[in-house]
């Protein structure tokens, strides 16, 4: 059944149920995924994944329920499972179906130039990249990974009170993992882009940037222990971003942001988040239930894992902003 006809049905048949309030959730995914070992076509995965969750609102308590299928058979469903997860709550944690926001940022997520490559051209970024490692540095002996993965998909929130959003993105990625010899030991890098157009894919620099990692690596020590300054590798500092960061950031309108987005999953307009800043606490991020705890307002990031998985609250961009000293 078509989207618009099933939601439309769907709705009619909740509310004859006795629900006040309802809402559509809806994913549809695809993604490809190949990796090179050797030269050769290790993996050829392709996925699609497409899924509707339900949230209806029965007395003051909210229902959940899900299904894959569109058709007359999973309305009734939909609406029943809806119900009986009604009965079931024992919490009474309020939750809410939101009207919208007056204002969505337009956040730029899907790149036409990223349409209808062919696979044999992905192949072909792959080996090369293994490639253009080996003609780089004669030390590179063998690659713990090379691959390239392209995904796209479209989702959306439709509801009673006349939310009616959808997003569409797409993403093409590519990587070489290469380890070098150096005497008896063994090192590894990674090369990697993000990429908006296959001209951003360049396999010769990806190779250099992962063979260059490996080779940074030779000769390193451990030291004694003692206080340095030092200088910290951006993705070293992943891993310690609650301990040091002095200005920790949310930032769901990030340029080219891998999960820039302009609403969360309940229809709450995104907005940049200072977690701590100066060395303070600044605010949490919220979801609407989190939110109605706090005494405050969303932060925009109610979210959910999956389309048949409940809100929670994630982080989208999470960095921290840079200072003002250079080296």
């Amino acid at each position: 059944m078509e989207l618009n006809l099933f939601v439309k049905e769907l709705f009619s048949k909740a509310q004859e149920e006795g629900f006040s309030e309802y809402e559509v959730y809806y994913v549809d995914r695809e993604s490809l995924s190949i990796s090179v070992y050797k030269e050769e076509v290790e993996k050829y995965n392709l996925n699609n994944s497409a899924g509707l969750s339900f949230r209806g609102k029965f007395g003051d308590r909210i229902g959940y329920s899900y299904t894959e299928i569109l058709d007359e058979d999973a309305i009734e469903m939909l609406v029943k499972k809806a119900k009986e997860n009604v009965l079931a709550i024992e919490n009474n944690d309020i939750q809410f179906i939101y009207e919208g926001d007056k204002e969505y940022k337009e956040i730029s997520t899907y790149h036409e130039e990223l349409e209808d490559i062919p696979a044999d051209k992905l192949i072909n970024i792959a080996i090369s990249m293994e490639k253009e490692a080996k003609k780089y540095c004669n030390k590179v002996e063998s690659f713990s990974g090379c691959s390239v993965s392209y995904s796209s998909g479209k989702y959306g929130i439709i509801n009673s009170k006349g939310l009616n959003l959808s997003n569409k993105s797409n993403l093409l990625t590519a990587y070489v993992v290469p380890i070098v010899k150096d005497l008896d030991k063994m090192y590894d890098g990674c090369g990697y882009v993000v990429a908006k157009s296959l001209n951003d894919v360049k396999p010769d620099k990806i190779a250099k940037m992962g063979v260059d990692e490996a080779l940074s690596k030779i000769g390193g020590t451990s030291i004694a222990s003692g206080n340095y300054k030092v200088i910290i590798n951006n993705e070293a500092m992943v891993s310690l971003l609650s301990t040091f960061a002095g200005i920790l950031v949310d930032d769901p309108h990030l340029e080219d942001g891998l999960a820039s987005v302009s609403f969360d999953d309940e229809g709450v307009a995104t907005l940049k988040t200072y977690l701590i800043k100066n060395g303070k606490l600044n605010s949490l991020l919220h979801n609407l239930k989190t939110a109605n705890k706090a005494g405050v307002k969303s932060t925009g990031n109610g979210f959910k894992s999956s389309y048949a998985s409940p809100i929670s609250v994630s982080p989208t961009n999470f960095y921290i902003e840079p200072g003002i000293n250079s080296l």
